[in-house]
């Protein structure tokens, strides 16, 4: 009994509830986001409502995470371009263990011209790097081989050193005697050990004083767009290959005075192209009309800089849908398909004047063998 008295009490409220509903007019809030199939008052009967699913749009651009970054393990296995004036006088290594050429860790090895003790990364040039666009020399792509650190030791010879001697020898130096009747100025070669070796540690290889402060840095670097436009070029790839790709170093010949700093995200680029079309007209006995057309750059990559200079930066490829190349652009997203423009720099049909460079002071192109 009780539930037939509910059933009709429900039917009782759908037939008084029913007109009133259909004459009302509803009317949907501005600020709704369904979409609605027809309108409200047009209908005799309770309207339905389809709710569509739809894309919403959250963000623009590029969305990249922190990457974290041992700044000490990439500076050692990634190349960096250095003026070739800070390699003429960088320390280097002159002996080591029974007269061997090449040293591993744990190894003795001795250098000259140290000047302050403490951590040496060794590294030695690799090749001549040139700016694509004007073939002016940039600086030495040099490759980091290991660490070596300075041991203490006792210079008796030199605390020996008469004050009349002192008079006509260089800070450090002192007489020894290879004849009765000759002596000649000396210095003593520094000992140090070799602490790492990531690969072969020769003699001649060069020195450079570690950065301690580099370990204290916060190793997330935090991506970010350039602050201005940047329009650099890909001028060295690391292994001295012609293409590069995912995870792979590049230098551009852009740096801090150029917008870039540690952190940029810049988008790599296949620049414009311009292409000859010679096509026959169809009518016989005239000429083909040949006509030249650009065809727009594309974005092929992003890369992130780690290091800088002034005026060159080293940056690790994030993502490349294809190869990319010596001469490629560097510059900010957004121009995928833009006709950028690319006037080719004139560039003075006479030798290069070694004292003379736009980035560094008595550079000059060397002759460096390949290993």
């Amino acid at each position: 009994m009780q539930k037939h008295i509910i059933t009709l009490l429900c039917a009782l409220g759908v037939a008084i509830s029913a007109p009133a509903m259909a004459k009302s007019k509803v009317k949907a809030k501005k600020t709704s986001k369904a979409k609605i199939s027809r309108t409200y008052n047009q209908s005799e009967h309770i309207p339905t409502v389809k709710l569509a699913p739809r894309v919403r749009e959250v963000s623009s651009g590029y969305g990249i995470q922190a990457v974290n970054v041992d700044f000490f393990r990439m500076f050692m296995r990634h190349p960096q371009v250095i003026p070739q004036k800070e390699t003429q006088n960088a320390p280097r290594l002159i002996k080591g263990p029974d007269n061997r050429v090449m040293y591993s860790k744990g190894d003795r090895v001795y250098a000259y011209g140290i000047n302050e003790p403490g951590r040496y990364l060794v590294y030695r040039a690799r090749k001549d790097v040139l700016d694509p666009e004007t073939n002016k020399f940039l600086g030495q792509e040099v490759v980091f081989s290991g660490i070596i650190s300075t041991l203490p030791y006792t210079n008796s010879a030199l605390d020996a050193r008469s004050e009349k001697d002192a008079q006509y020898l260089q800070d450090g130096e002192y007489y020894t005697r290879l004849h009765p009747l000759a002596k000649v100025p000396t210095k003593t070669a520094q000992p140090m050990v070799v602490e790492e070796a990531i690969s072969e540690i020769k003699k001649g290889d060069y020195l450079l004083k570690l950065d301690e402060n580099l370990q204290t840095l916060n190793r997330n670097i935090q991506p970010h767009a350039p602050s201005q436009h940047i329009d650099a070029r890909v001028v060295s790839i690391f292994d001295g290959v012609g293409e590069a790709g995912q995870f792979q170093t590049i230098t551009l010949n852009k740096g801090e005075a150029g917008g870039l700093d540690v952190g940029s995200v810049v988008s790599l680029y296949k620049k414009s192209q311009q292409v000859k079309m010679d096509f026959d007209e169809g009518k016989k006995g005239r000429r083909s009309m040949m006509k030249y057309v650009s065809i727009p750059a594309e974005e092929v990559g992003l890369a992130m800089v780690y290091k800088t200079s002034q005026n060159l930066s080293s940056a690790i490829i994030l993502e490349s849908l294809t190869n990319i190349n010596i001469g490629d652009v560097a510059s900010e997203s957004g121009q995928d398909l833009d006709n950028m423009k690319s006037d080719k720099v004139h560039v003075r049909n006479v030798p290069q004047d070694p004292h003379d460079t736009e980035h560094n002071e008595y550079n000059y192109r060397s002759n460096i063998n390949p290993y």
